[in-house]
């Protein structure tokens, strides 16, 4: 098996975690990192972990790469990177048969056998953010639509026709409509045969699908359960701290656990790692940061316009935006939880429960976060 992931220099310390977490249950795994930075400084990327560190920029196959990179914000970039990587590594490594997407800030909590099991009978494996029907209201479900049916955080595909196929199209998205991965990603067992769509309880664990991995049990030291299935891995976000804080208190206490321990190997990972430079298609070439609201008129209305051959060169005044841009936060999250609340409401499910309560109540303002 091969782990691909794409990552900036400001996420390497998630980066090292989360190949660190996969050399430790899966010793055999090779790693293959995607660096998405203008310079690849060998001794910011050495890292034992590390079977192979690219510069992306050597391997996306776009016409312009300055119109490429502009265009979208680190997010959206790191989305539209996926597919390039994932096709690199498919031709590079014709020995190898299964094929995984990790997101960087990602840690492995035991082999992922279910994959390698399923990838021997399919060639394309995605993951449902939501598998229980019985954690959706109806008046929810347009909501699940617009946040995306499927997760792109990971899935895995074997060598096979129809993967290839998959890895062409997802590619052509990537180049200019990144933005609405999700979207299209949901369209995938549409598209192409032999889609298995992974149920498993323990893998892609984040905030959206908490409530219904809320169940999670620590059976013996450093050995984790989620709804009595085996703890494969966690997408880490600082919105996973504070959905955790709505479950029953034992359940939230290990939640939290895992949390801090995580955010305590992030850190220390940081102390060898210089990552406060900020992510290199982020400013124009004077130094200005870029706001998203010039990326979104350049992709809308410049993209092809032959006069404009790098856009780094203009400045927001030249898309008519005065107002400074609103910039993402570090890619590493906050790592305190959020205080709980004292406040219970009683219709949330009871400890140990496995049965859904009459009806789920919005008690926050983050999406697709709901209250037991």
């Amino acid at each position: 098996m091969i782990i691909g992931t794409v990552s900036t220099a400001r996420d390497l310390p998630c980066t090292i975690v989360m190949a660190r977490s996969v050399k430790e249950h899966m010793p055999g795994t090779r790693i293959v990192v995607g660096v998405m930075e203008d310079t690849l400084p060998d001794d910011l990327w050495k890292c034992s972990y590390f079977d192979e560190v690219i510069q992306l920029n050597n391997v996306l196959r776009f016409p312009n790469l300055s119109k490429f990179w502009f265009q979208y914000d680190e997010q959206e970039a790191k989305n539209a990177c996926k597919a390039p990587l994932m096709s690199y590594i498919y031709d590079k490594y014709v020995d190898e048969q299964s094929f995984v997407y990790l997101e960087s800030n990602t840690k492995v909590f035991s082999p992922l056998t279910e994959i390698a099991a399923i990838s021997q009978r399919h060639p394309i494996i995605i993951a449902g953010c939501q598998t229980n029907s019985d954690f959706m209201e109806w008046d929810w479900r347009m909501e699940a639509g617009k946040a995306n049916v499927y997760s792109t955080s990971m899935l895995a595909l074997s060598r096979h026709s129809e993967a290839r196929r998959f890895l062409t199209w997802w590619a052509k998205i990537s180049e200019r409509h990144s933005g609405n991965e999700f979207s299209y990603m949901d369209l995938t067992p549409i598209y192409f045969d032999d889609v298995y769509t992974l149920r498993h309880p323990g893998y892609g664990i984040e905030h959206r699908n908490l409530v219904e991995r809320w169940n999670i049990a620590q059976p013996s030291a450093g050995s984790y359960t989620v709804n009595g299935k085996p703890l494969r891995c966690i997408h880490f976000t600082p919105e996973l701290a504070s959905a955790a804080g709505w479950l029953d208190e034992n359940k939230a206490q290990l939640y939290s656990q895992i949390y801090q321990r995580y955010a305590l190997e992030v850190t220390n990972a940081a102390k060898s790692a210089a990552t406060a430079n900020p992510w290199s298609y982020g400013s124009f070439a004077s130094g200005e940061p870029i706001a998203k609201a010039a990326k979104q008129a350049f992709r809308d209305n410049y993209y092809d316009n032959p006069a404009i051959e790098n856009p780094f060169r203009l400045s927001n005044a030249f898309f008519h935006i005065e107002e400074s841009p609103h910039h993402r936060p570090s890619s590493l999250p906050d790592y305190q939880p959020s205080p709980r609340k004292s406040a219970r409401k009683k219709n949330r499910l009871k400890a140990g429960s496995r049965k859904t309560a009459s009806s789920f109540k919005r008690r926050t303002s983050k999406s697709l976060v709901y209250a037991r």
